[in-house]
């Protein structure tokens, strides 16, 4: 991976899933009124990832757009991660909307696996949506630097 990916990376991958986490940090090291607690958890245990899914699915769309205006030619395999980027998009909106309507609480010390589970679902499947939309736009990435490379080879 070159310089220019590693920084498209981090900008438009890792800052969106994990900076809402380390702005969080300063309030849990400061003295807070009693009853007031910052727990990590609660920023992502409803589904909240899917937010940062979205943006990100949605960055790699406007990328495919500037594509698409400078007359690069897109693949049959690019239409296809269109699609799935689309598919998922639209069902991060989903559960994005869902847990923020149906939040769930934070359980206390005494739970069992199956009560995890079933209470922090919607959290797994942030996790899993936001891992797999950040793979599908990498590569979406990928393969329009590589279009762009090889149509100005061309000139």
């Amino acid at each position: 991976m070159s310089i220019d990916e590693f920084g498209w990376f981090t900008i438009n991958i890792l800052i969106p899933i994990f900076l809402p986490l380390l702005g969080v940090l300063p309030f849990k090291m400061m003295p807070l009124p009693e009853g007031v607690e910052v727990r990590f958890i609660s920023l992502v245990k409803d589904g909240q990832w899917c937010w940062t899914a979205i943006c990100i699915g949605a960055s790699s769309l406007y990328e495919l757009w500037v594509a698409n205006s400078q007359n690069l030619v897109v693949s049959g395999s690019a239409e296809v991660l269109i699609f799935f980027n689309a598919f998922l998009i639209a069902l991060s909106i989903c559960l994005a909307s869902g847990g923020a309507v149906f939040s769930t609480p934070i359980l206390d010390k005494n739970y069992s696996y199956s009560e995890w589970f079933l209470n922090y679902r919607l959290m797994l499947g942030s996790f899993f949506l936001v891992s797999f939309i950040s793979i599908i736009s990498f590569l979406i990435h990928i393969a329009l630097v590589s279009l762009t490379n090889n149509s100005n080879l061309g000139k």
